[in-house]
C-alpha cells in the first residue's frame, strides 16, 4: 500500500468529525491505485461501521449510509479511470505506442478494479490520441485483457509473463512485476518472431457483407436484393437461420454441439424486420426444402413437440418475438404457455448427436413418448421484435434460467433506400443450385444417411467439423477463458453460453465454404465472437433499461424511460400518466415510482408543484 493510500485509510478510519467525507476521499484513492473493487467495498463497508460511525436505526441515518455508499461508489469509479488513464499514458511510453501491448499492460494492472473493459480500452485510446498515434483499432483484444486480469487476479507470475502480445505489436513482448511497475519492453528477433505461431491470427472483422465469400456471403447479400428496405444488420442473421436448417442433423461442432441457433432481431416498427423473415423462408421454399420450414408461431409445447415429429430439423421464422416471450415467460403467463418456455429450454441442447427429447406424457395421450424419443432435435428460431416488446417480455427470471443466454440478438441500424422492382422476391437460379449442392454435398455417407436426416425417430448420421489448426483452438480457448471470467462477474445469465454459440456461428461459417469437409480456422472464431458479444452487449443494455423483476420495478423502469423521451424540457405529470406503462398504475404506486427515480438521483422535479419531471444528468447530483 502506497503512502497516500494509507493515510487517506487512516484518516477514513478517525473518528474526528468530517469522517465520511474523509470515506468518500478514501475511496477515491483505492480507485486511483486500481485496489480491486471487491476489497474497495469491504474497505467502505468497514470504514462505514467502524466505531460505530454510522448507525442506521432511524430513517435519516439510513439516507445518510445510502448517500455516502452513492458517492463512495462513483469516486471510486471516477478514481479507477484516472488510475487507467495514467497507467495507458505510461504504457504507451513504454512499448513505443504499440495499441495492443498498451491494453495488455493497462488491463493487467487496471483489470481488477475495472467496472468494466470499457474502462480500459477507453483509456488506451486516449492515450493515443493524445500522444498523436493511429487509433486504437475496432476489433476488441479480448485475449489478451481477459487473460492478463486473470494472470493478475490468481497471483499467477509465471502464467503472466508468458503472455504475448498479439500480432498487431508482433515485436514486443511485454512484462510486468507484480508490485505494479512496468520494467521493460524487450523487442525479440526476427528469427524469435518467426517462431511464435502459438500466438493467435489478428481478429477479423464482424461482418464484411460485400466480401463475405462461400454460401453464408451469397445468401446474405441476395437478402438485402430481397428486402422493400435492406437492413445490412440483418444479412447476416438471414444467412445463419438459413443455414443451420440445411445442415441441420447432419453437422455437428467439433466439440459436439448441434447446429441451431435462437436468434431475434430488434427493430422499430416499419425497420425491415419482415425481409429479415421473408428471406429464408422463399428461399428454402424455392430451393426445394419446404421440410426444414416450421410454422410461424405456437401455442403450447404439445405444438412444439408435435412440429418436431414432423420435422426434426427445422427453422421457425417468428414475427412478434416479444409478445410471444410476454406469452410465455410474462410474471403473469398460463401455466401451459410456461410450459412451451420451458420446452424450448429443454430443446436447444438436444439437437447435439446421440441426444433425444421425450417431449411430455400426458394423461390422456396413449402414445409412449419414453419409448419414442426425437433424436437430436434441431429447432432454431428466428425471431423479430421491437425493443420495447422484446424486453418487456423478460424479467429477472430469464436471466437465471438460462433462456437470455441462448439467444443471439441482433439490433437494427438504419434501413436502406426502398427497392419497389418486385423481380428481387424471386431467388436467383444461381443462389438455388448452390443451395441444393452445399445439401447434397453434406450429406453424409450411406443409403440411409437422408432418410435418417428427414426422420425423428430415426437417429441422424452426424458428421463432426474439425479444426483447422492449432490456432483455432487456441482461440475457441481464449473464447471459453472470456465466458469464465464473465460468469464469475456475476453475467453469467447473458454470456453462460457464449462459446457454444460461437462454435455453432463459425461451425456454419466453415460449412457454407466446404459443406463436404468444414475445417473451423481462428478467423471463424473471432468472425463469431463479435456477433455474439454485441448480442450479449444488446442483452445487457436492454435489460438496465427496460427488464424488471416486478410490477414496481417494470412501472419505475416506465417511468424512467418517458422522463428520458422527453428530453431536457422534461414532461408534465398530465402527459405522463398517459404513457405506455404508466397509464393503468394506481397514483399511490406511481407517486412511489417517482420517489424512488428522486432518491436515487435519476430524475428530478421541477416546475410549479413539483408537477414536471425531468432526467438529473450526473453533473447535477447532490454531492451530500
Amino acid at each position: 500500500m502506497n503512502n497516500a493510500l494509507s493515510a487517506s485509510r487512516a484518516a477514513a478510519f478517525n473518528s474526528a468529525p468530517g469522517r465520511l467525507h474523509r470515506l468518500v476521499e478514501y475511496a477515491r484513492e483505492m480507485g486511483a491505485c486500481a485496489v480491486a473493487t471487491c476489497d474497495a467495498l469491504e474497505q467502505i463497508e468497514d470504514a462505514l461501521y467502524g466505531d460505530g460511525l454510522l448507525p442506521i436505526d432511524r430513517a435519516s441515518q439510513r439516507r445518510a449510509w445510502a448517500i455516502a455508499i452513492r458517492r463512495a461508489d462513483r469516486e471510486f469509479r471516477d478514481g479507477v479511470k484516472l488510475a487507467a488513464a495514467r497507467i495507458a499514458r505510461d504504457a504507451v511510453s513504454a512499448t513505443n505506442g504499440s495499441p495492443y501491448a498498451c491494453l495488455y499492460i493497462t488491463a493487467w494492472h487496471v483489470g481488477p478494479a475495472a467496472f468494466c473493459d470499457d474502462v480500459i480500452v477507453e483509456a488506451v485510446a486516449a492515450a493515443l490520441s493524445d500522444a498523436g498515434l493511429p487509433e486504437l483499432p475496432d476489433a476488441s483484444p479480448l485475449y489478451p485483457i481477459l487473460r492478463a486480469k486473470a494472470a493478475r487476479e490468481s497471483g499467477n507470475d509465471d502464467e503472466l509473463k508468458s503472455l504475448r502480445a498479439p500480432p498487431q505489436a508482433p515485436s514486443l513482448v511485454a512484462f510486468v512485476d507484480l508490485d505494479g511497475e512496468l520494467l521493460c519492453a524487450s523487442v525479440p528477433s526476427a528469427e524469435e518472431a518467426e517462431t511464435h505461431d502459438e500466438r493467435p491470427s489478428a481478429p477479423s472483422p464482424a461482418f464484411d457483407l460485400d466480401n463475405e465469400p462461400g454460401l453464408l456471403g451469397d445468401i446474405a447479400r441476395w437478402s438485402q436484393v430481397f428486402a422493400f428496405r435492406p437492413v445490412r444488420e440483418f444479412a447476416q442473421p438471414a444467412a445463419l437461420a438459413t443455414l443451420s436448417a440445411l445442415f441441420g442433423r447432419r453437422w455437428a461442432t467439433p466439440t459436439g454441439l448441434g447446429l441451431n441457433l435462437y436468434q431475434v432481431a430488434i427493430a422499430e416498427t416499419g425497420g425491415g424486420k419482415d425481409a429479415l423473415l421473408g428471406a429464408p423462408r422463399a428461399l428454402l421454399s424455392a430451393a426445394g426444402f419446404r421440410h426444414l420450414l416450421g410454422p410461424g408461431d405456437f401455442s403450447s409445447d404439445a405444438a412444439i413437440e408435435k412440429s418436431l415429429r414432423v420435422r426434426p430439423a427445422q427453422l421457425m421464422p417468428l414475427d412478434e418475438f416479444g409478445k410471444l416471450a410476454q406469452a410465455m415467460q410474462g410474471r403473469n403467463a398460463p401455466a401451459f404457455a410456461k410450459l412451451a418456455a420451458k420446452a424450448l429450454l429443454e430443446i436447444y441442447p438436444r439437437s447435439a448427436p446421440n441426444s433425444e427429447w421425450t417431449g411430455k406424457a400426458r394423461a390422456s395421450d396413449e402414445h409412449d413418448c419414453a419409448a419414442d424419443p426425437i433424436h437430436s432435435p434441431t429447432l432454431s428460431l428466428l425471431g423479430v421484435s421491437t425493443p420495447e416488446g422484446f424486453f418487456e417480455g423478460m424479467t429477472q427470471e430469464n436471466l437465471d434460467d438460462g433462456f437470455l443466454n441462448r439467444l443471439t440478438v441482433i439490433r437494427a441500424g438504419r434501413a436502406g433506400e426502398r427497392q419497389r422492382d418486385p423481380s428481387r422476391l424471386t431467388p436467383p437460379p444461381a443462389l438455388l443450385d448452390a443451395l441444393r449442392a452445399a445439401f447434397e454435398a453434406s450429406q453424409p455417407e450411406g443409403n440411409l444417411a437422408g432418410a435418417a436426416a428427414r426422420d425423428a425417430s430415426m437417429m441422424p448420421h452426424v458428421q463432426f467439423a474439425r479444426w483447422a489448426d492449432d490456432d483455432a483452438l487456441r482461440a475457441i480457448e481464449a473464447v471459453e477463458a472470456w465466458e469464465d471470467d464473465a460468469s464469475d462477474a456475476g453475467r453469467r445469465g447473458v454470456a453462460g453460453r457464449a462459446a457454444e454459440q460461437v462454435q455453432k456461428i463459425a461451425t456454419l461459417r466453415a460449412l457454407s465454404r466446404r459443406p463436404a469437409d468444414p475445417a473451423i480456422g481462428a478467423d471463424d472464431i473471432r468472425w463469431a465472437f463479435a456477433m455474439v458479444e454485441a448480442s450479449i452487449a444488446e442483452i445487457e443494455r436492454g435489460a438496465r433499461e427496460n427488464m424488471a423483476g416486478s410490477d414496481f420495478e417494470a412501472l419505475v423502469n416506465a417511468v424512467e424511460r418517458a422522463v428520458i423521451t422527453a428530453g431536457d424540457e422534461g414532461i408534465a405529470w398530465s402527459h405522463l400518466v398517459q404513457r405506455k406503462g404508466v397509464s393503468k398504475a394506481d397514483d399511490r404506486l406511481l407517486e412511489a415510482a417517482v420517489k424512488r427515480l428522486e432518491v436515487s438521483e435519476r430524475i428530478w422535479r421541477i416546475g410549479a408543484g413539483g408537477k414536471r419531471l425531468k432526467v438529473r444528468r450526473p453533473d447535477e447530483r447532490r454531492d451530500d
